[in-house]
């Protein structure tokens, strides 16, 4: 019996049962049931009662129930009795209430109470029905903490956040605050050394640094693995400005932190917004955080930059997109343009790489470097995966009824897509139901976006390499981890970014690193591609590398497929010629 109301205890209690079987159905309810003589003194007190309060039924028999009451109460509860039995009014009888009650060890806690009055034999008795309020609190408590904190480091979550800035918003204090959006830089380079428990402590670490520097009302919550936001709220009145902020915070966390021994450094990078409260809403500014932390990392001379006011055309340009896009998902106006990939040593065209465009509502072109990363933030970039994969199965189609079957079709793959579960079984299906063959689909990932999701990604790119799917490290050389983090994965080819064969490889460094990646890339049975080759020279430089294969403007511009497959023909009649 879970609930019981005082009507129905009455009825047990006046009734003729057994004193035995009323005791063990009153000791099955989980509500604390105590009934007192006309005077207080405690007759009946069932188990749930006996837990609630800490006294056995032996202890209790025959006290006061004042000795379930703090003071004043516990006081006065005499006088309570005398002036209802005097007068018989009384506002608390058939009623719930809440009341402050007293466990044995002296332990306060919130109650709601229900009394009602019993005559039995002449006799009146009082009847108590209690529910522990304080126990609905701990429940409330943990919900609040489980919505509101992040369960591997315990430090608040952007819940929290945008919780504490509206409270903000609404205030009318005047200290000057600020939203920082920080990135913790190289942790990525933890990964794979350390195991997530080591990585969510130092974590921890650098967020306590913070608190420890900052004014004691910041708030430093966790966003994912390598970023956290802080609100800083200045009540000192010194007049900080946004700037001062950025590069304090960026001064506390280029200080390393000891782990095991070690003493462990990271590359910070600061985005910092000054709120402005009869303008801004919480979500505007956790964005302008963003867009400006986004800047500072694509500037590899800045460590911390600020919101500036020309900032705000490109956030309604950011808007704009995110709006378009969410159309755009549905009415898939996007195209996918192809870039031939060449076999270095022998000149075949051995693949493509699709490359999405988007023309939007106005008939601009945007770039994929423009909205590909605002659908990342979203689930929207799932919705333009899958369609990308589709729709490269219906051009490869094109491309095998022309006679080009035997070419390998890139897909572009985001660090959102590959990191969940189940991706590789979801890819597979929408490839099956095409004419495009596994072994001859080629996905590129981003060593970056491995190392977000290290575990799930390794499973998916397991599934889709014994499934036959070709793999490319794409952008080599310029994201956070090294050749020796590549055999946690199942790749097929490494990409070398555009950044270091876009100009001539004279220069002893640029060539140093080019010769190394292909070097240890054979080394370790990958096939090496060179992508933006922009140069004959560079062209002619990365054959005497022994580079495999190559991609880049000096031999073919991305294209529809109508103009591939004229591209294709011709490439086919001059390797004839020759």
């Amino acid at each position: 019996m879970k609930f019981l109301n005082t009507d129905i205890l009455a009825q047990l209690i006046l009734s003729k049962e057994d004193r035995s079987l009323v005791n063990q159905i009153l000791d099955s309810s989980s509500d604390a049931i105590v009934v007192s003589d006309n005077q207080g003194y405690i007759e009946l007190f069932n188990r749930a009662a006996q837990q609630m309060f800490g006294y056995t039924h032996d202890e209790i028999f025959g006290q006061n129930v004042a000795i379930l009451m703090p003071d004043p109460d516990r006081k006065n509860h005499h006088l309570y009795i005398q002036h209802y039995h005097q007068t018989k009014v009384t506002h608390v009888m058939g009623k719930e209430r809440s009341v402050l009650a007293m466990r044995r060890n002296g332990e306060l806690f919130n109650a709601t109470i229900t009394i009602s009055e019993l005559v039995l034999g002449g006799a009146s008795s009082f009847t108590a029905i209690i529910h522990d309020e304080s126990i609905k609190a701990r429940d409330d408590e943990k919900i609040t903490s489980l919505s509101y904190f992040d369960e591997t480091t315990n430090l608040p979550n952007i819940k929290y956040l945008e919780a504490r800035l509206e409270s903000y918003l609404r205030s009318t204090e005047g200290n000057h605050a600020f939203v920082a959006a920080i990135d913790l830089g190289n942790l990525h380079d933890l990964v794979g050394q350390l195991v997530q428990k080591d990585i969510d402590q130092i974590r921890k670490q650098f967020a306590q640094q913070l608190l420890e520097q900052i004014p004691r009302l910041a708030s430093v919550v966790v966003i994912n693995i390598h970023q956290f936001k802080l609100l800083f709220i200045d009540q000192s009145q010194t007049g900080w400005d946004a700037s001062e902020v950025g590069k304090r915070i960026y001064r506390i966390l280029n200080n390393p932190v000891e782990h095991n021994g070690h003493k462990v450094y990271l590359k910070p990078s600061v985005g910092v917004v000054k709120i402005i409260p009869e303008e801004d809403m919480p979500q505007e500014v956790l964005e302008k955080a963003d867009l400006i932390l986004d800047e500072v990392i694509k500037q590899s001379d800045s460590h911390y930059g600020t919101y500036k006011k020309g900032i705000r055309t490109r956030a309604h340009r950011h808007s704009m997109i995110v709006q378009q896009l969410y159309d755009a998902v549905e009415t898939n106006p996007f195209k996918l343009w192809l870039q031939p990939q060449y076999d270095l040593h022998t000149g075949e065209i051995i693949g493509v790489e699709t490359l999405i465009r988007w023309p939007n509502e106005q008939g601009e072109w945007l770039s994929p470097g423009e909205f590909i990363p605002i659908a990342e933030k979203s689930e929207l970039i799932r919705k333009i995966t899958y369609w990308t994969v589709e729709e490269a199965c219906r051009l490869y189609q094109q491309l095998s009824d022309h006679g080009f079957g035997h070419l390998n079709i890139g897909v572009n793959i985001s660090a959102q897509v590959i990191g969940r579960k189940r991706f590789a079984d979801k890819l597979i299906s929408i490839v099956n139901q095409s004419a495009l063959p596994l072994d001859h689909l080629d996905l590129e990932i981003t060593e970056t976006s491995l190392m977000m999701h290290v575990d799930t990604a390794r499973d998916n790119l397991q599934s889709l390499f014994d499934s036959g799917v070709q793999i490319s490290l794409d952008d080599f050389g310029t994201g956070q981890s090294s050749l020796s983090y590549l055999s946690l994965f199942k790749i097929s080819r490494i990409k070398i970014d555009q950044l270091f064969v876009k100009e001539s490889l004279e220069e002893i460094n640029r060539r140093s690193i080019v010769e190394s990646i292909i070097t240890l890339s054979h080394k370790l049975g990958y096939k090496v591609i060179a992508e933006g080759v922009e140069q004959k020279l560079v062209y002619q430089q990365l054959k005497e590398m022994h580079c495999d294969q190559v991609q880049g403007n000096y031999l073919a511009y991305p294209m529809p497929v109508e103009a591939l497959l004229s591209h294709l023909i011709q490439h086919s009649k001059d390797k004839l010629a020759e």
